[in-house]
């Protein structure tokens, strides 16, 4: 796994990014290929699962600065691998429910267990490296194959050829509405039979209604960031951000694309 991974980003999302500390994690159905997080068995789930996007490559990638900062401006991000503050589960009992004890969660107990939304534990893979794939029976996998289960993990790891472009690496957390009604049904050998009609009317009637979550980067993590000004990035945006590491990160490290005076900005 990388050391080190890259996230491209406009000035302004940066400066918020600075400024709170936090990451934003975009529920899968949001992100900009709006083919992520479909199965073949139970439709689209990506509204259960948030996500934050790095890249792996150390080099300057001209695409990404088009694609994502808009208009080769902004910023470049390098953080590490291990960036997030993470919390241990200290308890077996919150608010009625029973939970298994010492797994990893980057958002505190009150974030995570609300009375909306139910945030999972890290996953064992956390970043997650994307395959690039044409295969159909991952980019829209079947997730109800084994009875009684629902799996989720299969969603948000594979996309198309077009996108390798990126050399992702994936944060991801499961998300559930909460409480999830009563369901009778559930234990019942005949669940396997019938999980598909089941998993729809259980969730789609309490949906995760918000599109973002935050967790927080840990301090270790901010002391050795590093920012790269995108090759259009001008004055104004330069001083901006100069102005925002001098207040919040000024152990941070700033420098300018390799590009810059070698593409017509404007």
């Amino acid at each position: 796994m990388p050391e080190c991974l890259y996230h491209y980003t406009s000035v302004e999302t940066f400066l918020k990014i600075l400024e709170s500390k936090k990451v934003l994690f975009n529920r899968l159905d949001r992100v900009l290929d709006l083919t992520e997080g479909r199965s073949s068995d139970l439709g689209p789930l990506g509204i259960y699962q948030f996500v934050s996007c790095w890249t792996e490559c150390p080099d300057e990638n001209l695409v990404l600065w088009g694609f994502y900062p808009s208009g080769l401006s902004g910023v470049r991000i390098a953080l590490p691998r291990n960036m997030f503050e993470t919390y241990e589960q200290a308890s077996e009992r919150y608010q009625g429910l029973t939970m298994e004890p010492a797994l990893r969660h980057v958002l505190p107990l009150d974030e995570r267990i609300r009375d909306d939304l139910l945030v999972g534990p890290v996953p064992l893979e956390f970043p997650h490296q994307m395959v690039y794939t044409g295969d159909p029976d991952l980019l829209a996998p079947k997730v109800a194959e084994i009875p009684d289960t629902v799996e989720f993990g299969k969603l948000g790891v594979s996309k198309a050829p077009d996108w390798a472009f990126e050399q992702e690496w994936r944060f991801r957390l499961f998300v559930m509405p909460h409480p999830v009604p009563a369901d009778r049904d559930f234990g019942s050998p005949s669940f396997a039979e019938t999980v598909a009609p089941r998993v729809r009317e259980i969730f789609n009637s309490r949906r995760v209604r918000d599109t973002h979550l935050f967790c927080s980067i840990s301090h270790s993590a901010l002391e050795q960031m590093e920012v790269l000004l995108g090759p259009c990035t001008d004055t104004e945006e330069r001083q901006c951000v100069e102005k925002a590491l001098q207040t919040w990160n000024p152990s941070c490290t700033l420098s300018v694309s390799r590009y810059v005076g070698q593409i017509r900005c404007g």
